[in-house]
């Protein structure tokens, strides 16, 4: 019963209720906690809403909030580190708080479909994406994104990019250490089954028998394992890069040698680091750091030989470009270098220096990974079983040729890169050293497509500069692109400046 005076609504509630709410046998009992939650939504002439929640907790058999159950677990501000708020208001807008989602999102809801959507186990499932996956009839790994029937009666596929991070399972993402939390670690100690399966779609049901009725699954295993999934980072961050005997050779080519060595001093060799796709481990080249890195330009090309200062130019790989050679544990790099294609060379990439490099500010920026065994600190050879390859990010190397003892910085700081982590964690989308990306996404740095709809449209085939400036200028052209073709999900197109994907 609701009655309302001066602004003021009274909400009565008959306690004395001893029926079974529905089909699942849930029975009123007035010695547990029970929750009232409360949403109000306001609308404005100018179209504008303004929505507020909130709850409230206790006991009715004692009247009081004293002795109430929580499962506090995380915050909605850690979910901001990622989300914006916006993004976050579900229902129309109406439902903003974790607690008033937890009072639908209980243990015994379901879609129409019988999928559950319980919160711990529908957050898990949604933030797997598209990595999640089962098994199918005949026992064959297949994609099994979380699917729900919703709104509209609509089934809604979460199968797009859904967690930046990496390593994927890095669950401190979300589980931060926030004393502020009533049960900051009862995910590690308590582990909701219906969350296990969240992402471990197939594994427990076949785990299920008389001896483990209820399915914990922290009776055997230990949901700590989640963490060692970050065990080759923490050891990659103590790794260093020297550069040293940095010259300008007779053919006005830079050379420096290269040593890569673990936190215990011990050389890494040619063997433990990676290569494989566009993960090269590069030794980028700039100069004029204070100007934002060098002009790019482009010599016309003669022959199969091309002498410039753009991305292609300035970028060396320690392994597979001919600019290096190797010879126990230090790399020599001369920087031209080679392309191949089917194995023949196609294309000769010449850095131009400029002619006053020796009063330039010179940076020298490792972007390497190295192997580890596969959740442990271990290096191991990138071709042993179950290598896993991590990024190093260890300081670029920055000096003035002409002048020993003069002081380079860094470049203008205008992105705090503790933000960045907070979503990405360890790594970013590629070549990942810290949030150096400036180095190689210069302002005339050009896209090169993004390749085919499946209508056979072209995708934002851009001739032209995507610095993060250009980038969030995208955003109509991109949003017209999908209005246009609405069939077509452009993952593939980010502001990632802006940490946004429009799709």
């Amino acid at each position: 019963m609701v009655d309302h005076k001066d602004g003021t609504y009274t909400y009565t509630f008959d306690t004395n209720l001893t029926t079974t709410v529905d089909a699942a046998g849930v029975v009123f009992d007035p010695a547990l906690t029970q929750r009232i939650a409360i949403e109000m939504q306001f609308e404005y002439a100018s179209g504008h809403e303004l929505a507020e929640n909130a709850h409230y907790d206790w006991i009715p058999s004692t009247n009081g909030a004293e002795g109430v159950e929580t499962r506090e677990l995380v915050t909605l501000e850690t979910c901001y580190t990622c989300h914006q708020p916006d993004s976050l208001k579900a229902h129309g807008g109406r439902r903003l708080d974790l607690e008033n989602c937890q009072s639908c999102h209980n243990g015994i809801v379901s879609d129409p479909n019988g999928v559950s959507v319980e919160l711990g186990h529908m957050i898990h499932a949604i933030h797997m994406g598209p990595e999640r996956e089962g098994k199918d009839a005949e026992g064959n790994v297949v994609p099994m994104p979380y699917t729900i029937l919703g709104y509209g009666n609509r089934e809604h596929a979460f199968d797009y990019p859904a967690f930046p991070t990496k390593p994927f399972m890095d669950c401190a993402v979300c589980h931060v250490q926030d004393e502020e939390l009533a049960d900051k670690d009862l995910w590690l100690a308590n582990a909701n089954a219906n969350a296990c399966t969240g992402c471990h779609t197939d594994s427990p049901a076949q785990h299920k028998s008389d001896k483990n009725p209820q399915l914990v699954c922290t009776d055997c295993h230990s949901a700590a394992v989640h963490s060692d999934h970050k065990k080759p980072y923490e050891a990659a961050k103590d790794y260093d890069v020297t550069v040293s005997n940095v010259e300008i050779n007779a053919n006005n080519l830079l050379e420096f040698d290269v040593q890569i060595t673990a936190a215990d001093g011990v050389v890494v060799t040619d063997e433990e680091i990676y290569q494989q796709g566009y993960s090269n481990p590069y030794m980028v080249v700039s100069w004029d750091i204070e100007k934002d890195y060098p002009e790019q330009a482009e010599q016309p090309t003669v022959g199969m030989t091309s002498v410039g200062t753009i991305y292609d130019h300035r970028r060396f790989s320690l392994k597979g470009d001919d600019s290096t050679t190797y010879d126990d544990g230090v790399f020599h790099v001369t920087t031209s270098k080679n392309k191949y294609k089917d194995e023949v060379i196609y294309k000769t990439y010449v850095l131009d220096l400029p002619t006053d490099i020796n009063t330039r500010s010179l940076e020298i920026l490792p972007v390497v990974k190295v192997c580890f065994d596969e959740g442990a600190d271990k290096r191991v050879k990138c071709t042993a079983d179950g290598a896993y390859p991590a990024y190093l990010q260890a300081d670029a190397y920055r000096a003035a040729l002409g002048d020993a003892e003069a002081v380079v910085g860094e470049r203008r700081p205008i992105v705090d890169d503790a933000k960045c982590q907070s979503c990405h964690s360890f790594e970013f989308y590629h070549d990942s050293n810290g949030v150096n990306c400036m180095a190689c996404h210069t302002n005339d740095k050009s896209l090169k497509g993004n390749g085919e709809a499946s209508n056979g449209v072209a995708l934002l085939n851009l001739n032209r500069p995507v610095s993060c400036t250009r980038l969030t200028r995208l955003k109509d052209m991109i949003m017209a692109t999908v209005v246009a073709y609405p069939e077509d999900r452009l993952y593939n197109v980010s502001l990632s400046c802006r940490g946004l994907w429009w799709s």
